[in-house]
């Protein structure tokens, strides 16, 4: 709601609005799910497996979102799902960089899940490291849980020669540890505009996303 809609990308529809507010408040509209008849929890939305799969859409839009980012350091490539070498695998986006850009050529595949899946429910964490604190110990389960997804990435990965990082975001905004890392290395390397806009686009894209499953 801090986004001042200049531009129509930026702009959120009464309803968008409404639904914002009910996930920001943890309330999940109709106590019962419509489409699928069970108890409407917060998340449900994201995983019904009668809802309308909006997975590809919001993972097209924020791979373009930080295509368009990237591509404005000058001596900057960006290929969108190259093919990688020697196999018929392909990962999101190739940035190729120059000596001037300061980037070097690297490979990143975006994912976006939920914290509504199973995997992300089941996730435990060793008693002897698990915080006490209840806010502590939510969080600590959402970065073991996006620790784990970014490993998977990795793990599937063919040997290639050039760098690869997966980049996790939660359908909230929330990002592993790796991606975070990401997205400072790019606040330098980019205009303070075009990463301000970035981060408003990303947010945009993924509560529009929520808000598409949404059900009063």
């Amino acid at each position: 709601m801090s986004v001042i809609p200049y531009h129509q990308g930026l702009r959120l529809s009464d309803f968008e609005i409404s639904a914002a507010l009910h996930h920001r408040t943890l309330n999940p509209g109709s106590a019962i799910c419509p489409l699928c008849g069970i108890v409407n929890i917060a998340g449900h939305p994201e995983v019904c497996k009668k809802g309308t799969p909006w997975f590809v859409a919001r993972h097209e839009q924020v791979k373009y979102a930080i295509k368009r980012a990237l591509e404005t350091v000058e001596g900057v490539r960006v290929a969108v799902e190259p093919h990688i070498a020697n196999t018929n695998r392909r990962n999101d986006l190739l940035v190729t960089g120059s000596e001037a850009s300061g980037f070097s050529n690297h490979e990143y595949d975006v994912t976006v899940v939920s914290l509504a899946t199973r995997d992300s429910v089941e996730t435990v964490i060793p008693p002897q490291v698990l915080p006490t604190k209840p806010a502590e110990k939510g969080h600590a389960h959402i970065r073991k849980f996006l620790a784990m997804k970014a490993a998977d990435k990795r793990r599937r990965l063919p040997n290639g020669d050039i760098p690869f990082t997966p980049l996790v975001f939660t359908v909230g905004g929330m990002m592993d540890d790796n991606t975070a890392q990401c997205l400072k290395a790019w606040q330098h390397a980019v205009t303070p505009f075009v990463f301000s806009t970035l981060c408003q686009q990303l947010s945009l894209i993924l509560l529009k996303a929520k808000a598409k499953s949404f059900v009063l």
